[in-house]
């Protein structure tokens, strides 16, 4: 990971018309240098609104990596719920009180995350609630259902995997180290994804904001229909 705010914001600045300067060479430092008001024009779009946008864009691609069944970042957003007993609400947030974003992923036993449940039906698990031990002999099953409103399991309490993240976890570094938390195949989509809302502004950078708002929802589609490498090796188109 080593998109830079910085650069980004100076990428956007570019794609507007907005860096300052009378000749290359001073264009060329604005550009080169720290994104202030010394180095954008007009007032149109000023540092802290790019800087926003960029945030935005950045915060809807981390959104889609959540909603992802398969993205190889999806995992950097896993949280886990606090322990959680049969027929409760399906947890909204994390342990940490991290907003969940997405479908539930793996259930755990809470006395082992090792030890993930197995998707059943209500029924099945129902019928095992009411009848204990006897509807499986000995055995005590690990499975559990949801409505996509609660979750009914066999077990004490559960513990469950979702994505999540928080607005700080994305601009943790604004002003520190500056690096975005995405991986750096994201920077020219955060840069047309910002470029697009602050350019929908202006009905003079409408063409602009049309064809940057193509680009940006194309890739934020492309992650949430990341291939399944699991039922398709090789990452080629199916249907």
């Amino acid at each position: 990971m080593s998109i830079l705010w910085n650069k980004c914001e100076q990428r956007v600045a570019l794609l507007l018309g907005a860096i300052e300067g009378a000749t290359v060479s001073d264009a060329e430092t604005a550009y080169a240098g720290t994104i202030s008001t010394s180095t954008v024009r007009p007032p149109d779009f000023p540092p802290t609104a790019i800087l926003d946008s960029c945030v935005e864009a950045a915060l809807m691609i981390a959104h889609a990596i959540c909603e992802s069944d398969s993205h190889p970042e999806t995992s950097t957003f896993r949280v886990l719920s606090s322990a959680t007993a049969t027929g409760a609400a399906i947890p909204s947030s994390s342990s940490g009180s991290v907003p969940r974003i997405g479908p539930i992923r793996r259930v755990y036993d809470s006395s082992s995350t090792n030890r993930a449940l197995k998707r059943s039906t209500s029924q099945r698990i129902n019928d095992w609630l009411r009848e204990g031990t006897g509807a499986f002999g000995a055995y005590t099953p690990y499975l559990y259902a949801t409505d996509g409103i609660t979750i009914e399991h066999t077990r004490t309490n559960v513990i469950v995997e979702f994505c999540g993240f928080m607005r700080e976890t994305i601009t943790a570094n604004v002003g520190g180290t500056d690096v975005i938390p995405l991986n750096d195949e994201h920077e020219p989509y955060i840069v047309f994804g910002a470029t697009a809302i602050l350019a929908g502004r202006e009905t003079q950078y409408m063409a602009l904001a049309q064809q940057c708002e193509g680009k940006f929802q194309q890739h934020l589609a492309n992650i949430r229909n990341y291939p399944d490498i699991a039922t398709n090796p090789t990452g080629a188109a199916t249907g």
